[in-house]
């Protein structure tokens, strides 16, 4: 399987709710993957 790559924007936009929820990063990894199931 291959890796998803992402923009610089999607990047940023996810160290921003990273810092926004407290959230470690697994579970950050997990919040994005979902929201862009979701997308």
């Amino acid at each position: 399987m291959r890796p998803h790559l992402f923009g610089d924007l999607a990047i940023t936009m996810a160290f921003m709710v990273k810092c926004v929820f407290l959230m470690p990063l697994r579970s950050l990894q997990e919040f994005i993957s979902s929201t862009f199931k979701l997308a």
